[in-house]
């Protein structure tokens, strides 16, 4: 029954009471009545937590206190920001601001320990029904009988589990092999082998290990698991086998198996056919999820209509339907295993819509607004969110859908199995629902909504409380029933309201009055200004207003005391963005960690080296003159991980030498204007892991490589137009940790020598409009680890070299001996996507 919600948000209502309770005043008694009745109320559900209560009364008791303890925290945020208001101001306007405003100060007080004394009242009463309810052995708890039958029926599931027949089982064949290997080995050490299914503790090895003596007469142990740190604490990593999803061949034949068993030997109908697919890939490769739905598709009849009924209600069959019980109480295991504060983390990937890639800063940026981050002394509240990110993919929660080239996750998802479960708790705890269309059901006191909606008549606002949190809009336009005044004239507690890639186009005042955003998403949208107003949203943490129509911001976003990352410009197909003019007074918000992309300006490259907590600094329009004194303000930057800068123009030079003391953490670089040469610092970069370079012109009597090859972790380079030299020479033991390197309209460049031994795991190589490189790649045998070489409008000499000739779309490849292996995937010419596993590979010689 565990309810991480309430356990949560007791947790910061408490926090928050502890750290304001001085500034109170009359209402110190009360506020001090309500912590005390609250702790009470916490220290409950914990009990019924660890005793495995599970009661409808006990559920309806727990209902009662989130609704209680989210009035408290609204409450609170109002007196916070009201607070904030009277002791922001500073100097002498704001004494006789203040002197003027007495009677609404006054006033404003009056009304929050009014509201707090009601509160204290029904924080009471609620605690008081929990005593008339009288939860005990009988009525609240698990009987011990009922415990030992919940333990009897999973032990019967196990146990059933062993008995299916060998055929019925498919896609293990190369798992069982791994297994066996493993097993088989002749080694007289006692092993640990781990399959990431089942034990929940990591703790447990360490508890039994001694009843499995090391006595080195080859004894072996397998451990089943869902969770990877498990799996990496009971024995050597060389021995864990992960069981991937099944292949879309092996989900087809075992979805077929179980659906359709009776009379048509395993064989899909031809007019179910195309929906029989679509469900199964809804199944996304989870055995569990297959044989439970196709179990229950085997029990209806068999006609396309009654499929897509089924199809489309499959979020109510998951919750409610007897025959999928088996497969929600076992994903229902890994939620539960969850602590309190990884669930509100998992539960908040349900605002994005089905499908929906999510990306890891913004889904971090959004934990961070929502307050579901608890800080830890000697360590950053996003390097929090971080672990707290990684801890799920362990735990086999999400699935990474795209890593960087340090293997650094960008993009995820929920499997769709999982998301519809997690969307039925989301729903039950109002802590999220979904508008995707006039058939759907709002329930009032919801604390976020997405809408996915795309151009319905839509009128959400009389129907939702003050209580909504977060607003997402997932749709091409907003029609009037869906205004922005609407919005904000209703939901005044909002902290994140994300309106990215609508049509809006003008953002009202009225946006002043949401005294608690937290993150502002206008990505994507039409605008071409923001208010004035801005400036009284004290605590807006993430302002993103990236592809809109904006060229500067408003003097009063300096305002904004604690702004973290602001986000701006427009996206170029270069990966890099054209800046925005913003005032130089934003030196002085202290909080700033991301400031993209600003444009130069002799006073803002002045003070930018003021904002000495900046992670990440794009600067854009830079010009000659501007180089020593930005150089002067980097090196102030001793925490920057990331940085851009590009010149005026592109046959403008950068002048960067002057950087004496580069940040020593600095991962990313990118530098787009010419260069007399590489800057002398670059050398000393021992962390960076990203380099592009661009424009930069630099002479062919200079050694390009020499300075960047010995990089000790550098992960990715792409050089454009960076250099006039006719050879590029990768000595042995250069980039040593470069995994994909993009070579693009390098003029003058002639061939490539790589000596055996350097770029010793590049899986990719891109050569791309360099028109002089008619040479074959001198040395290419020696990547042994390169698994794809894309060539784009590049001359048809290198291409015949390479072993083609012609059209190679869909032709027969011959590959120079040694060069490429079967297990390398594809070489792209022209654009044109080539799969070498899909085409036999001649190997001969040059």
């Amino acid at each position: 029954m565990a309810d991480g919600a309430v356990n949560f948000l007791l947790d910061k209502v408490t926090m928050i009471l502890m750290q304001e309770v001085s500034l109170l005043g009359d209402s110190q008694s009360d506020v001090e009545a309500i912590k005390l009745e609250l702790e009470i109320m916490r220290s409950c559900i914990k009990d019924a937590e660890r005793k495995r209560m599970k009661s409808e009364l006990v559920e309806a008791w727990v209902r009662q206190v989130r609704e209680v303890v989210h009035k408290v925290e609204d409450v609170l945020d109002e007196y916070v920001y009201y607070k904030d208001m009277e002791t922001g101001r500073k100097g002498f306007k704001k004494v006789v601001e203040d002197m003027i405003k007495v009677p609404v100060h006054m006033s404003r007080r009056r009304k929050i320990a009014t509201k707090l004394q009601k509160l204290k009242a029904e924080v009471q009463e609620v605690c008081e029904r929990r005593k008339r309810f009288t939860f005990d052995e009988k009525s609240g708890y698990e009987s011990r009988d009922s415990r030992n039958a919940s333990i009897d029926w999973w032990q019967r599931q196990e146990e059933l589990s062993l008995f299916v027949d060998e055929d019925e089982i498919v896609g293990m064949s190369d798992n069982k092999d791994k297994l066996m290997e493993w097993l088989m080995e002749d080694d007289p050490r006692r092993m640990v082998i781990s399959v990431v299914d089942d034990v929940w503790n990591i703790l447990l090895w360490s508890r039994i290990r001694n009843a499995f003596p090391e006595n080195g007469l080859g004894s072996r142990v397998i451990f089943t698991t869902r969770n990877d740190n498990i799996a990496k604490s009971v024995g050597p990593g060389k021995h864990i086998l992960h069981l991937d999803p099944l292949g879309e061949d092996d989900s087809w034949a075992l979805f077929c198996k179980k659906a359709f068993w009776s009379d048509s030997g395993h064989c899909c109908p031809v007019e179910l056919e195309e929906l029989a697919k679509v469900i199964t890939r809804k199944c996304e490769g989870l055995p569990l999820a297959i044989v439970a739905i196709g179990g229950l598709m085997c029990s209806r009849n068999q006609t396309a209509v009654e499929w897509k009924k089924i199809y489309d209600s499959l979020n109510w069959e998951l919750s409610n339907n007897p025959v999928l019980e088996n497969v929600k109480g076992i994903l229902s295991l890994s939620f539960n295993d969850l602590p309190f504060y990884l669930k509100h983390c998992f539960l908040y990937c349900c605002v994005f819509r089905d499908g929906y890639p999510i990306k890891r800063k913004k889904l971090i940026r959004l934990w961070v607004a929502e307050g579901f981050i608890i800080e830890r002394k000697g360590i950053t509240i996003k390097e929090v969110a971080e672990e707290y990110l990684m801890e799920l993919s362990l735990r086999s929660m999400i699935q990474v859908t795209e890593t960087n080239d340090t293997g650094r996750v960008k993009t995820f998802r929920v499997h769709d199995v999982m998301r519809e479960l997690a969307m039925t708790t989301s729903k039950n705890d109002n802590f999220c629902t979904i508008y995707d269309g006039p058939e759907a059901k709002i329930v009032s006191k919801v604390q976020r909504l997405s809408v996915y909606s795309r151009g319905e008549n839509i009128n959400l606002c009389s129907s939702l409380s003050r209580h909504l949190r977060a607003f997402f809009v997932f749709q091409i336009e907003i029609n009037s029933d869906l205004s922005i005044n609407g919005i904000l004239s209703s939901f005044k507690l909002l902290r994140v309201l994300d309106l990215e890639a609508t049509s809006t186009g003008v953002i009202p005042n009225s946006i002043g009055d949401i005294f608690n955003l937290r993150y502002l998403n206008l990505r994507g949208t039409n605008i071409n200004s923001l208010p004035r107003s801005i400036q009284r949203l004290r605590n807006l943490q993430t302002l993103d207003v990236r592809n809109t129509h904006l060229d500067k911001l408003p003097n009063e976003i300096s305002n904004i005391p604690r702004l973290r990352h602001l986000l701006l410009g427009y996206s170029k197909a270069s990966n890099l963005h054209s800046g925005l003019r913003v005032p130089a007074e934003i030196t002085k918000i202290q909080s700033l960690k991301t400031l993209a992309s600003i444009e130069a300006e002799e006073e803002l490259i002045q003070k930018v080296g003021n904002l000495t907590e900046l992670k990440r600094l794009d600067i854009t329009k830079v010009k000659p003159s501007d180089g020593p004194k930005l150089c002067s303000s980097v090196e102030k930057m001793v925490d920057l991980r990331r940085l851009s800068i590009k010149a005026i123009t592109e046959s403008e030079e950068l002048v960067l030498e002057r950087l004496s003391y580069p940040p020593l953490f600095l991962q990313k670089l990118a530098l787009v204007g010419k260069l007399s040469r590489l800057p002398p610092w670059l050398e000393s970069l021992s962390n960076l892991t990203h380099l592009y370079l661009s424009c930069s012109s630099i002479d062919e009597d200079i050694d390009m490589l020499s300075s960047i090859q010995k990089l000790p972790v550098l992960a990715y380079v792409e050089l454009n137009n960076a250099c006039k030299c006719r050879f590029l020479h990768f000595k042995a033991g250069g980039f040593p940790k470069l995994n994909k390197m993009k070579l693009l309209e390098l003029k003058e460049l002639v061939a490539l020598r790589l000596e055996k031994g350097t770029l010793p795991i590049i899986k990719e190589l891109s050569l791309i409009r360099c028109q002089e490189m008619r040479s074959t790649l001198q040395g290419i045998q020696h990547l042994t680890s390169l698994q794809k070489l894309h060539l784009e409008e590049m001359p048809g000499e290198l291409v015949e070299k390479l072993g083609g000739s012609g059209p190679i779309r869909g032709e027969r490849l011959r590959i120079p001996s040694g060069s490429l292996t079967s297990g390398h995937t594809c070489i792209k010419v022209g654009g044109q996507g080539i799969d070498l596993r899909h085409l036999a590979i001649n190997r001969q010689d040059n």
